[in-house]
């Protein structure tokens, strides 16, 4: 019996993935077809294409791909349900080697076309001669434990595509499943630097971004990147409300503070900006005896990408006595998580709790 592993290749998927995703080129026209503009748009689209492609590859993987993993009968056993698992996709990947994407996505139509001779299968190019009695005598396990053992030989053909059409629909289903997540989930955009990614932000939320080459290149000193990071808050957080240039500086190379004292709702949007792109943030209260207006809690804020970054920052601010560490509005499970328990967040006292933090995750 061949080695379907050996025959099948993934499908060739790029005309799909260009018909599915030609909505882009309407989509993309209004912001990047400016004179103005120096972003190229065929570029960014032929960027996500290839994306998508790949995640389409990674479905139909012969080793790994979900599309081969099948719903099998809770009765069986873990081995037994692994080896009939493996021989369902040995008989579909030896199907598959003889067909084309476009075969794929029309078997559907094959079998209409077929109609009462049940010979489908027949419309792929290529195959041998006897393709069905070849299947159901290279997998003659899977054919028994499908109940269907001793066949006929008239029924041969029939059974064999009953069996084809069953798993092959389990698979088309989790394939159209799988194009819908994409479509939905898949970011649109993975900007390579602050520039591009303010551009974006002018015209697309943050949920068609990936910022994973954004925060590599450019989020790690963040003395250099202050004017664009304050840019980024005026237009994200604060709007009409201008914030003054020096609301925010550097305390290192590494950390931000914002030290212009701002209400809760500027507060927990800040932060939500900051944390979708990958920022440790600490939120702190202003405490009542420097508190400008008395009605509202007052806030400011400090930020890094990483939380042992923000160790300098983070004690300057707290001796400076105007200060309280408000736990719930910084990131989830700030010192907890690094194996600060609630009763050693002692403020009051004069100890380098980040240095206490450091020593827990280097443990």
């Amino acid at each position: 019996m061949p080695n379907p592993y050996d025959t099948f290749d993934p499908f060739d998927l790029s005309e799909f993935v260009c018909e599915e995703t030609n909505y882009l080129k309407n989509f993309l026209s209004d912001p990047f077809d400016k004179d103005d503009n120096t972003f190229d748009k065929d570029e960014i689209i032929n960027e996500y294409r290839s994306r998508y492609e790949a995640k389409l590859q990674d479905f139909f993987d012969t080793e790994y791909g979900e599309a081969y993993d099948f719903d099998l009968d809770e009765v069986f056993g873990d081995i037994q349900r692994r080896k009939i698992n493996k021989a369902k996709k040995e008989f579909m990947l030896e199907i598959y080697s003889y067909a084309s994407f476009g075969d794929f996505c029309s078997f559907d139509n094959y079998k209409k076309s077929a109609g009462e001779h049940n010979n489908a299968l027949n419309y792929l190019s290529h195959i041998p001669k006897g393709f069905h009695k070849d299947l159901y005598e290279n997998h003659q396990y899977l054919f028994d434990m499908v109940g269907m053992r001793d066949l006929k030989y008239n029924e041969v053909d029939t059974k064999v595509e009953e069996l084809f059409f069953k798993l092959h629909n389990e698979i088309y289903t989790k394939f159209e499943a799988k194009v819908v997540e994409l479509n939905e989930k898949l970011p649109l955009f993975v900007p390579d630097n602050l520039d591009e990614l303010y551009f974006l932000t002018q015209h697309f939320s943050y949920d068609t971004m990936d910022l994973s080459k954004t925060l590599a290149k450019n989020h790690i000193d963040l003395a250099d990147k202050k004017e664009e990071m304050h840019n980024l808050l005026q237009d994200e957080v604060f709007g009409s409300i201008h914030i003054p240039y020096g609301s925010q500086e550097p305390y290192d190379d590494k950390s931000m503070i914002f030290d212009n004292p701002c209400t809760e709702p500027f507060i927990d949007k800040a932060k939500e900006l900051l944390e979708s792109l990958n920022y440790e943030v600490a939120v702190f209260k202003v405490v009542k005896s420097e508190n400008r207006y008395g009605e509202f809690d007052e806030y400011i804020f400090a930020y890094a990408n990483r939380m042992d970054y923000l160790e300098g920052a983070f004690n300057h601010i707290l001796k400076s006595g105007k200060y309280e560490f408000d736990r719930e509005k910084s990131t989830d499970n700030f010192l907890a998580r690094y194996g600060i328990l609630e009763e050693d967040c002692n403020y009051s006292q004069e100890v380098n709790t980040l240095q206490r933090v450091g020593r827990a995750n280097r443990r």
